[in-house]
């Protein structure tokens, strides 16, 4: 199958990859890009954690892309984590988002999250075993929660160590 005419995950996670490292590199820059840095690795290790955990046997879950075995389309796939944990994050930060705005911010992204999920299901970028778009919920819930906190607790480090210089 050539490439112009091949799965539709294909396709969708290459405008997905291109839109995402864009916007990530295109906004101002808000944050240090050492914070930056570690919250795109925090969020692709999260992720790639849990597809290894959850998405394999023995649990064996959900597959990515076109199988249960892994290809150059799961790393794309995965590539796709950083940028969006940080865009999570810059918009959290950049809006200063904070107290009881905090878990309103998660649960809309955690919607958010779940309906772009049910798009990557539409191009086949995910398909289901035993999994559902409800657990996907809550898994965003956790791991938005995660996120926000190693942010919160890196930026505190971060001017800690600022102050002392």
């Amino acid at each position: 199958m050539s490439l112009l005419y091949g799965p539709p995950y294909v396709w969708f996670n290459v405008a997905t990859f291109i839109a995402a490292y864009g916007m990530a590199f295109a906004l101002p820059r808000a944050l240090p890009n050492s914070i930056m840095a570690l919250v795109m690795l925090f969020s692709l290790t999260l992720a790639k954690g849990l597809d290894d955990t959850i998405g394999m046997k023995p649990f064996d879950l959900y597959d990515i892309n076109n199988s249960a075995q892994v290809d150059v389309w799961d790393l794309v796939t995965w590539l796709l984590y950083p940028p969006i944990g940080y865009l999570f994050i810059y918009v959290y930060h950049v809006c200063r988002i904070g107290g009881l705005a905090t878990p309103v911010y998660i649960l809309l992204g955690s919607l958010f999250g779940t309906g772009f999920e049910r798009l990557t299901v539409y191009f086949q970028v995910f398909h289901y075993n035993d999994w559902t778009l409800r657990y996907s919920f809550m898994m965003y819930v956790a791991v938005q929660t995660a996120t926000i906190a190693f942010f919160v607790i890196l930026k505190r480090q971060y001017l800690i160590a600022k102050e002392r210089q």
